[in-house]
């Protein structure tokens, strides 16, 4: 057998039994000595020298001693002389028959040998060949049958088990080699690398050096070919079969092959290729759980022998040879429980404790998963503190899916009854961190898990109750995940509510004993008042919120989207499923349409004598608990309809059931709604929210129950509710409920009847407050002014929804609607702050005008160019564009010159593209009234700059000086305000609606050159800003190329191939730094 050379380091424990020869099917890159024949010796000095050839020399210890001089020679020389380091392991030593513990297996750096052309330089290390020839494949049958689909490795296992019994040596160095094919290293090694287990870490070191030459990132552990899809469930299966069949068969005891296996395995574990370092991790993994599985086996054999020789020795009469038999057995059995809880140990200590702060993700990851089966498969070993901590601190992991699953193992754990008492100091200590994770995780998934742990942590009562309302106000968080993570906590904080109030009645069966109805109605109530005390609690207490709530009414009255959800109905949405009274949204709302005005609610309860009257009194809702229960019932609803969708969208076949649930509600809220209407109709506050049911309805069940009369009914209520209230809100829930009337063309004949009444008075009310008034000049009192908003805020919401042209054009003495809007439109010239939102109003509904009179043009046959209509509208579009181009002649920046300048593109781009008559298209670049004129594009570019401005903080009417002659200079800021002052940056919420509007103004832009209606020179004043002003604006401008110039900017843009070096260039991330995460005491 070829044996190789050692250093005298490396040369203690070796066999005299035989020479070694020179070996020839491996050679090392070292630099190495002449192979000297190798005897064991019978002992070893006590200083570490050696003996050769079983006697004391002299001069070899004088050798030794040279040798040693020159080797602190070479590490001087090397220090200064070498420019790249190796890595190289200082592994464990193998256990004796006796079975000693493993040493955990380290490496550490160590310099390359002497090089070439120095004198008297011995090599460090001789290579375990005279030559590292990789082969093309290296043959393992161990291997072939894990990959082959149709192996029974079971077979295979036992005629590997039967060759070891056979010949223990080569079995073992059959095995090695399958673990390094596992690793995607075709290298093998010998017998001897086997015998002298005590160099493995050095002999694997040199095989990583030739592996890593040739091999790829790829591994069969990692890989996504075929082949290996399953590699790593039957990986798992092998190894933990293998245990199984070595403990059956007695082997495992042997102190050779477990022993062997972790030699290997914990060297390949420290090394510095991934592919060795993470299939080694994983088998060591694997290994370990099979003994986990093994020894809890062992326990529960040695506790049922015990309990029968404790039964026996307590008979009277007990039967001797049977209780020595017990005795025999139970000895056994505690021995064989020892030896596995040492291997376990053992394996842990050199393999886990490195592993779970490796510097790669996903070796973190599976060993904290692992962990965590072990805890789950012998609580009574791993459920400690010493093994606990690990998962507290991988709590902190960098990486997002490590902290993943640590957080499932603990929630594993926490889920068994069991393990309460074991975790109570875990839970002590890293409580913190979980609710923090909870509150604060960047990744979602992580935050959702972390949640439902503390749902389990609530459950076992190691939550405080402050702690458990700062998870349940998560209710309100505005990702749908979160919301469903804290949903059960939020629950249990009903449910203890439903505990305390029907206390006072003799508990929830007393309140039930009235009616069920009453049950539920107590748990309506009280859901109400959890609502609302958690919204309260999160109310607005800085002024970052204020700000932001004033803005979000200032979106609402200068008509932009406002919000269409409260967090109350998010809530609500996230607790349907778990809250089984709300999926009974009719008991829901006949207890919101129940009288409660009976119950006196200010009366003592001790004063009530019946049960009856408490549950009432119990039962009996505020006024703002109403309001709450409205969004939890409309929230109800759509979650009904939802979930009956998305069921028919995962089973076609109930597809019909979703259609019947739809018509289900509708049928039901065509008899509730009116009801709703006329309790809650009333009131801003809950308009709203019943107007939002109606939006939910199919309108046409109204034809099929043949219910007319009760449909034009509820159009009544839209309509009085539109004309009644001026709260937004209101407004615009109004008016979307008349766009959704319009959807359904069975009923359009009513719906259009009572649209157009709606129009006429409308239109008749704008009339009526501005009659007389001279709106070009005459001043408004401030109780006219707000009439006169509502009064438009209206007629832009009806005519967005609806065509209004008829009512808007009809004449009443000389005046139409069109023509008040433009004269309030035109006061925008003189602006007052105060008029801002009655101006922007009446110019996003002349916009609406026009596009519906565009339309209406383009859809019938017109006479010729002298048609009295069409002159008629070019004439006002001409004078609303003078009034326009004259607003944003102002120097200062308003809202009012922001959408004066929207508005202006919009049309210019309308009318240029317009289809139509020739006579209403608008010519670009002309100077006649109505045309694209060059003085309106530069008012619009100045109005730009000032919002980018006002963005940037440079001033409030920054201009942006262009580059004469293709200059490619970066643009500069010019200040140009009349009070000549550096404007201040704007914050937070401030700058995001200066953001906003800027990109609104930008795409506008933008649009209009595409159109050909601005001049393609703005093309390059759009692009000088780009990469200053945020990824939105870069986007919107990124529009103006073209797609073939899109494709070729791409391609230049596209990284290099990425020629691959002769030599591989060893990376970062395949380093392995024991110490990245420091042991917390």
């Amino acid at each position: 057998m070829p044996r190789r050379t050692t250093t005298a380091s490396t040369a203690q424990g070796t066999d005299d039994s035989g020479v070694s020869s020179p070996a020839t099917d491996r050679r090392s890159t070292r630099v190495r000595s002449k192979p000297q024949p190798l005897y064991t010796p019978q002992n070893t000095t006590p200083a570490g020298k050696r003996k050769r050839g079983g006697e004391s020399s002299d001069d070899e210890e004088v050798e030794e001693e040279n040798d040693g001089e020159e080797d602190e020679d070479e590490d001087e020389d090397e220090s200064e002389e070498e420019s790249e380091e190796e890595e190289e392991f200082r592994g464990p030593k193998s256990k004796g028959a006796a079975g000693g513990r493993v040493r955990k297996a380290v490496f550490t750096p160590k310099r390359t040998p002497a090089r070439a052309g120095k004198p008297g330089k011995k090599a460090r290390i001789n290579a375990p060949h005279t030559e590292h020839e990789e082969l093309e494949e290296m043959d393992s049958p161990l291997y072939d049958a894990l990959l082959d689909p149709d192996a029974a490795l079971e077979s295979t296992i036992n005629d590997w088990l039967d060759s070891y019994a056979e010949a223990s040596g080569e079995a073992i160095t059959e095995m090695v080699n399958f673990i390094l094919k596992c690793c995607a290293c075709n290298t093998p090694i010998t017998a001897y690398d086997v015998e002298d287990a005590d160099s493995a870490t050095q002999t694997l070191a040199q095989i990583q050096e030739v592996v890593r030459e040739k091999a790829g990132r790829e591994y069969p552990l990692v890989s996504k070919k075929p082949e290996f899809k399953r590699f790593r469930k039957s990986l798992g299966d092998f190894l933990r079969r293998l245990v199984g069949a070595a403990a059956g068969r007695g082997v495992l005891w042997d102190g050779v092959l477990l022993e062997s296996l972790q030699t290997w395995i914990g060297a390949l574990s420290s090394s510095t290729f991934r592919p060795m370092r993470h299939t080694s991790t994983v088998m060591s993994l694997n290994i370990v759980s099979a003994l986990c599985d093994l020894l809890g086996k062992l326990k529960k054999e040695e506790s049922t022998a015990t309990r029968q020789l404790e039964a026996e020795q307590k008979k009277a009469r007990a039967n001797e040879t049977k209780v020595k038999t017990l005795e025999r057995k139970t000895a056994d059995m505690g021995e064989q429980v020892e030896t596995v809880s040492g291997m376990v140990s053992d394996m842990f200590d050199v393999v886990f404790v490195h592993r779970y702060r490796d510097i790669f993700p996903q070796i973190r990851t599976e060993c904290i998963r692992e962990l965590g089966s072990w805890m789950l498969k012998l609580p009574s070993m791993f459920l400690e503190g010493q093994y606990l901590r690990y998962l507290g601190w991988v709590l902190s992991d960098t990486n997002a899916a490590t902290r993943h699953e640590v957080v499932k193992v603990l929630g594993r754990l926490y889920a068994d009854d069991n393990n309460v008492a074991s975790l109570r100091h875990f839970t002590e200590r890293f409580k913190p961190r979980i609710i923090e994770m909870a509150e604060r995780e960047a990744d979602t998934s992580v935050r959702a898990t972390a949640i439902g742990l503390l749902d389990n942590i609530r459950a076992r009562g190691f939550l405080e109750s402050d702690e458990v309302e700062k998870i349940a106000v998560l209710i309100f968080d505005k990702d749908i995940k979160i919301r469903a993570a804290a949903a059960p906590i939020f629950l249990a904080q009903v449910a203890e509510g439903v505990e305390e109030k029907t206390e006072v009645v003799g508990g929830v069966e007393e309140v039930e004993g009235e009616g069920e109805k009453w049950g539920a109605w107590v748990r309506f109530k009280c859901l109400a008042e959890v609502l609302g005390r958690f919204d309260e609690s999160i109310g607005v207490d800085t002024q970052e919120e204020e700000d932001e709530e004033e803005r979000e009414r200032e979106v609402v009255r200068l008509g932009a989207e406002g919000k269409a959800t409260s967090r109350v109905y998010l809530a609500a949405t996230a607790l349907w499923e778990g809250f089984e009274e709300m999926q009974d949204w009719e008991n829901l709302a006949e207890y919101l349409l129940f009288d409660h005005s009976a119950v006196d609610t200010e009366a003592d309860l001790e004063s009530l004598k019946t049960v009856g009257e408490k549950v009432r009194w119990l039962c009996a809702p505020t006024e703002g608990e109403e309001g709450i229960l409205l969004q939890v019932l409309r929230a109800s609803v759509r979650s009904a309809i939802t979930h009956a969708e998305q069921t028919a969208a995962h089973n076609k076949k109930k597809s019909d059931e979703a259609k019947n649930v739809e018509e289900e509600v509708s049928r039901a809220l065509v008899g509730l709604l009116p009801k709703l209407m006329q309790k809650f109709g009333g009131s801003p506050g809950t308009a709203p929210d019943v107007l939002r049911l109606q939006q939910l309805m199919k309108l046409d069940i109204y034809q099929i129950l043949r219910q007319d009369a009760a449909y034009e009914a509820l159009l009544d209520d839209i309509g009085r509710a539109f004309f009644k209230h001026t709260d937004e809100n209101v407004l615009r829930e109004a008016s979307a409920a008349l766009l959704r009337a319009q959807t359904f063309e069975n009923m359009s004949t009513l719906t259009e009847a009572k649209i157009i009444e709606i129009q006429d008075e409308s239109v008749s009310a704008l009339k009526r407050l501005v009659k007389g008034k001279a709106l070009a000049t005459d001043a408004f009192r401030e109780e006219g002014l707000r009439d006169v908003e509502t009064a438009v805020r209206r007629l832009e919401l009806l005519i967005a929804a609806t065509n209004c042209l008829n009512s808007m054009e009809e004449e009443d003495g000389g005046s139409s609607g069109v023509s008040v809007l433009v004269q309030i439109v035109e006061r925008g010239v003189a602006l007052d702050d105060d008029e801002t939102v009655l101006i922007v109003s009446a110019m996003k509904s002349l916009r609406w005008y026009f596009m519906w009179k565009i339309q209406t043009l383009a859809s019938t046959s017109q006479s010729p160019a002298d048609d009295r209509d069409a002159r008629q509208m070019r004439e006002t579009r001409d004078t609303v564009l003078d009034i326009l181009v004259q607003i944003l002649a102002q120097m200062r920046w308003s809202e009012v010159k922001h959408q004066a300048a929207c508005m202006l593109l919009d049309m210019w781009t309308l009318f240029v593209t317009f289809g139509g008559l020739e006579l209403l298209r608008v010519k670009v670049g002309t100077g006649m009234r109505g045309g694209v004129s060059e003085e309106g594009q530069e008012a619009v570019m100045r109005c730009l700059e000032q919002e980018v401005g006002r963005f940037t903080g440079t001033s409030g009417g920054g201009r942006i000086r262009r580059g004469g002659g293709g200059d490619d200079s970066d643009e500069e800021m010019e200040e140009e305000d009349d009070d000549n002052t550096q404007g201040e940056k704007l914050e937070g919420v401030k700058a995001i609606e200066a953001e906003r509007q800027v990109c609104e103004l930008a795409g506008k832009i933008v649009l209009a050159v595409l159109s050909g209606t601005a001049q393609e020179k703005y093309r390059e004043r759009l692009e000088k800003m780009k990469g200053k002003l945020g990824v939105s604006y870069d986007r919107i401008v990124e529009e103006l190329k073209g797609e073939e110039e899109k494709e070729r900017e791409k391609g230049r843009k596209a990284p290099g191939r990425v020629v691959k070096p002769t030599r591989p260039i060893r990376r970062d991330e395949d380093e392995v730094h024991d110490d990245d995460i420091e042991d917390d005491d």
